[in-house]
């Protein structure tokens, strides 16, 4: 951090560096309003704290308090500023900017500011709070900043000085827990934990399923293992998830950091390129024998011997074909049976599709009259929505199939129970080609050859 005089007089220039990364911003100081004393007295001074702001006159270096705001009340801008006016010897004027901004722990401390006689008064200021405000802002994304209530003057100016005295620690269980709350905000898909605690993945598949069931934003969670962890491992904590939106990766991978140094990275770190494949690719389309672009895995899967267990274990497994390497199965957690819908991280992504997709249809219906032909309404919405949702690549996502025979959807039905409407139908969603299962019939060979005499 580096602090300079800012160009206008009395604001300071601030700039932060990390690497070739560098923030700055000048003429940080803010006048949050303008103090004169009109009264007969010789001096006039304001003793200005965290939560008092005291105005003293009398004699230079004698005065006694006159006026005394409690910023606890007085705790905006304007209301301290209408209290001070009101004063027979007092002239204040709020910076209309400032107006609604507290003043708790805000304003710029003195022991003894002193306050004009002359027309114009005296600026109060925050230049302390004015950089606090800057540095937590988006604008300043390196550093965060908290103002203890001991703090009350800007900061002297200074060159560039390593910041000290953190303490760079692994984020908490608590930490894990907030932002998977702040994601309950957040219309997300795929969510990847990057760390091997067991806790936290049973967090993360705890918000996925109360979001996907009570939240209406259906999400689903990827991750996975420690570096060295045995088929046996890997497999237990799949059990332990056992959930049909959690997905477990591993092994790990081999590429090179950027540095240019070969790295071999946890199995959650290849949950991330799986979940950004699952994000590129349309819904409902499978990961499995999808290529992967890495220098190699940290071991490599028998097939079929290790890959069979890793599959009936719940893990999604990476291999090592003559093609590169490739996702082996992209299934689920989810070890109760084998219903696709469940299992199949493709068929589940597409009936989440389908559900975004109806809800969004009839969401205009929400608030009209409970009527028949409402309800005939909202049934056509469902059946063009379905429709849809059943067109051809490229021309439509194609996340529920059919036929004439077999149709993609069907049994559209429409009910009103008081003011709830419920709406039930049966679908199709695509399930992947995961197996190829070739028969070759031997038959011997049953023939003759003659020779014509000439």
């Amino acid at each position: 951090m580096k602090i300079e005089a800012g160009t206008k007089d009395g604001s300071l220039h601030v700039y932060t560096r990390f690497g070739n990364d560098e923030y700055d911003q000048d003429n940080l100081a803010a006048d949050y309003f303008t103090l004169q004393y009109t009264g007969a007295l010789a001096s006039c001074v304001a003793q200005i704290t965290g939560t008092s702001f005291v105005v003293k006159a009398g004699t230079s270096g004698s005065e006694t308090a006159i006026y005394t705001a409690d910023l606890t009340v007085y705790n905006t801008v304007e209301k301290l500023v209408d209290f001070l006016d009101a004063q027979s010897d007092l002239t204040a004027a709020v910076v209309a900017k400032y107006r609604e901004y507290p003043t708790v722990n805000k304003l710029d401390y003195s022991t003894g500011k002193a306050i004009a006689k002359t027309a114009g008064g005296t600026a109060i200021t925050a230049n302390l709070q004015a950089v606090v405000d800057w540095i937590a802002s988006a604008a300043e994304p390196l550093v965060e900043i908290y103002r203890p209530t001991q703090a009350g003057t800007a900061p002297a100016t200074i060159g560039w000085t390593y910041l000290v005295g953190g303490g760079a620690t692994a984020p908490t269980t608590t930490d894990w827990t907030d932002a998977l709350a702040l994601l309950q905000t957040e219309d997300v898909q795929f969510i990847v934990l990057l760390t091997s605690d067991a806790a936290i993945h049973a967090a993360g598949d705890s918000h996925c399923d109360f979001m996907s069931r009570n939240g209406q934003m259906e999400r689903r969670c990827i991750s996975g293992g420690a570096l060295g962890e045995t088929l046996d491992e890997v497999t237990a904590r799949a059990a332990d998830l056992n959930s049909d939106r959690f997905y477990l990766v591993s092994p790990g991978f081999v590429d090179y950091d950027e540095s240019g140094n070969s790295v071999t990275y946890a199995p959650y770190m290849a949950a991330a390129i799986i979940g950004g494949m699952a994000c590129g690719v349309n819904p409902g389309t499978p990961l499995t024998n999808k290529i992967i672009t890495v220098r190699g895995l940290e071991k490599k899967y028998r097939i079929p011997s290790d890959t069979d267990d890793l599959i009936n274990g719940g893990v999604l497994a990476l291999i090592s074909t003559k093609q590169g390497y490739k996702v082996c199965k992209s299934i689920s957690t989810w070890l109760a049976n084998r219903n696709y819908n469940r299992v199949e991280m493709s068929t589940g992504v597409a009936l989440d599709y389908v559900m975004r997709n109806v809800r969004e249809a009839i969401q205009p219906m929400l608030g009209k009259k409970g009527r028949p032909l409402s309800l005939v309404e909202i049934a056509t919405r469902v059946d063009s929505c379905l429709r849809e949702l059943a067109r051809p690549e490229p021309l439509g996502p194609e996340v529920i199939v059919g036929d004439s025979a077999n149709p993609a959807y069907k049994n559209i039905v429409v009910t009103l129970e008081g003011d709830v409407v419920r709406i039930s139908f049966q679908c199709s969603p695509c399930i992947p080609i995961n197996y190829e299962l070739v028969t070759t019939f031997a038959v011997p060979y049953s023939g003759s050859y003659t020779v014509s005499a000439q």
